[in-house]
């Protein structure tokens, strides 16, 4: 088991855009990392389709240097019929060749490439489940989105089929390379000068474009997290005729990305240039270097020929290298996001089975902000198979206590430990296998209103998703709904009213049926029928389970067997209700204060006590 003893524990530092990422994450590492997702069955064929793709190089230039050496005959005058059929042949059986080759080898890498950035995705997703929230919710959803969705996609084209342009661009130009230097050895040492030459100058060129998709990909991310915003809070901001400054505030940042893509002409442009323009003078080079070796005699003129075809052949495969060269960069990019990512530490967690008992904190010391604690110093238990209500004004620190149970964050310093065990001690999975949550927050999914249940429970059947549903008091809204239990929810489930998600989340929990209940609210948006039904169906919910229970509606918690008074982050006093009436005077306010606000009702004449 592991315990992290720093006041970081739990809440590991995410990565920031452009921030630097490990060693492992440069661009020259995204193909390693991804060879090593590849199932142990496919990286043969992987390896089998890019020696086909470089066959398939060779085969390419076979014609090229055919071409070449024909001209070369023809300048000489040695050409004849036997050599026109030795030249056809060569074409026909190159051509005849791809045809096989070329699609064997695209297949074998499509099948691997896109199987390895798949292993990628599934990866971060399995991390992302094993982190804090707070390292999530500092990666932000909108970014990850953009990462995982778009930039994943250069790492596809390039694992998939990339990588085998690539080697056909280098088996075609070394082929060329080679048949000039056949021609004379003085163009494979100007090669060698013009090669070093170009890696210096691309080596400038690479660092100001990877600044720059570090500075594109940083827009693109604030932009679409703008847009995640805008679309997530509208119903608010139709509400307070807020709509317009926040679209004002999307617009700035799309006008923002604008102006940096036409400030990046000024970049680019020249970037680009640069580059075409050291091919153009590496094979103006070469030439000169023809001309010379032909006007000192050193080169005959069939010789000039073919090699002035040779340097004018070279020219489109490394046009292709430079653009291949600038998408490694981008993948080389995304990789390290990713990377960054994957480098996050996830939430302690031991091997130890679990334990059922009753719960403690222990010395907790936790803050969402590490410099401002929201707990410090924090002791309480939680009697086992009991209903332990916890109390207290807005911001006592009560949902706290849930999300420290669940593992949405851990604790700076202490433990919480159930029947005396660490929650730390046991696997993440187990440990959240044995909780039902009802958060105050109900997230739907874009699928039938049943899934949504057997998101608690995958192997339930129908008769036991109705069950839950009736117990948590969904009849009424379910009998409504155009195809019942099979309705498919709209995104977010918005298509129900707060209260009717607020059940489906019950019933959720119902289904579950785990040891330990953690409800946040749970009745918050309930009137107060559905309420009275629900925690009926809560009572039956708590035999035998331990249930922790946050509200603010006071009647919820009448029949609780515990009940904890929080104030300012502390437990104030806890007792059962009997014993709190009698001699906790902050627990006897909030009860005045709540009968005071249940005097008010709205009646068709507007407020009246």
């Amino acid at each position: 088991m592991r315990h992290a003893p720093d006041a970081t524990s739990g809440m590991p530092r995410a990565p920031e855009p452009g921030s630097r990422v490990s060693p492992k994450a440069d661009a020259a590492s995204w193909f390693r990392d991804l060879f090593d997702r590849i199932e142990p069955g496919l990286r043969g064929r992987y390896r089998m389709g890019l020696a086909l793709l470089a066959a398939d190089a060779g085969f390419a230039a076979l014609p090229l240097l055919a071409g070449a050496w024909v001209i070369g005959e023809i300048a000489a005058d040695t050409w004849d019929s036997g050599k026109a059929w030795i030249a056809a042949a060569i074409v026909v059986s190159s051509f005849l060749a791809r045809l096989v080759v070329m699609p064997a080898g695209f297949a074998r890498g499509f099948e691997a490439g896109y199987g390895a950035v798949a292993g990628l995705r599934l990866a971060l997703f399995a991390h992302l489940r094993r982190l804090g929230l707070g390292t999530t919710s500092r990666i932000g959803a909108a970014r990850l989105s953009d990462l995982v969705i778009h930039r994943f996609r250069w790492f596809e084209e390039e694992a998939g089929y990339g990588l085998g342009r690539q080697i056909g661009h280098a088996i075609l130009t070394l082929a060329l390379i080679l048949a000039l230097a056949h021609v004379h050895l003085a163009f494979l040492g100007t090669i060698a000068l013009l090669v070093l030459i170009a890696a210096l100058v691309y080596r400038r060129v690479d660092r100001a474009f990877a600044r720059l998709a570090r500075d594109q990909a940083s827009l693109v991310a604030n932009a679409a997290e703008r847009m995640v915003e805008y679309l997530t809070g509208l119903p608010v901001l139709r509400a307070l005729g807020q709509v317009g400054a926040h679209a004002d505030a999307y617009r700035r940042q799309v006008e923002a990305l604008h102006a940096f893509y036409r400030g990046t002409i000024g970049t680019v442009a020249p970037l680009v240039s640069a580059a075409r323009i050291l091919l153009d003078l590496a094979l103006l080079s070469l030439i000169a270097v023809a001309v010379g070796l032909f006007a000192f005699g050193a080169l005959g003129a069939p010789g000039l020929v073919v090699a002035l075809v040779l340097v004018l052949l070279l020219q489109p495969p490394l046009e292709a290298s430079i653009g291949e060269g600038f998408m490694l960069r981008l993948v080389g990019d995304a990789h390290g996001r990713a990377a960054a990512i994957l480098d996050q530490p996830p939430l302690d967690e031991g091997a130890e089975t679990p334990r059922s008992g009753e719960i403690r904190f222990e010395d907790i010391r936790f803050g969402y902000d590490s410099d401002r604690p929201v707990l410090d110093r924090f002791d309480l238990v939680l009697p086992a198979g009991k209903v332990s209500a916890v109390i207290g004004s807005s911001g006592a620190g009560k949902s706290t206590l849930l999300t420290l149970i669940a593992r949405a964050f851990d604790g700076q310093a202490g433990r919480i430990t159930i029947g005396g065990q660490d929650i730390r001690s046991v696997p993440l999975d187990r440990h959240l296998a044995r909780l039902g949550v009802v958060p105050q927050d109900v997230v739907l999914f874009s699928d039938t209103l049943a899934n949504n249940l057997r998101i608690a429970r995958p192997e339930a059947t129908e008769a036991e998703c109705r069950a839950a549903a009736e117990r948590a008091c969904c009849s009424d809204f379910i009998a409504q709904l155009p195809e019942g239990m099979e309705t498919r929810l709209g995104e977010g489930g918005y298509d129900l009213s707060g209260g009717e998600r607020q059940r489906v989340a019950i019933a959720r929990a119902l289904l579950k049926d785990a040891e330990i209940v953690l409800l946040d609210e749970a009745t918050s948006a309930l009137d107060a029928e559905s309420e009275h039904g629900v925690v009926e169906g809560l009572q039956a919910l708590r035999m035998g389970r331990t249930v922790v229970m946050i509200a603010h509606r006071l009647q919820t918690v009448a029949r609780a067997d515990h009940v904890v008074v929080m104030e300012a982050g502390r437990v104030v006093d806890s007792g059962t209700p009997a014993e709190l009436a009698a001699r906790c005077p902050l627990y006897r306010e909030l009860w005045d204060a709540y009968r005071d606000t249940e005097r008010w009702r709205l009646s068709d004449h507007g407020l009246r006590d």
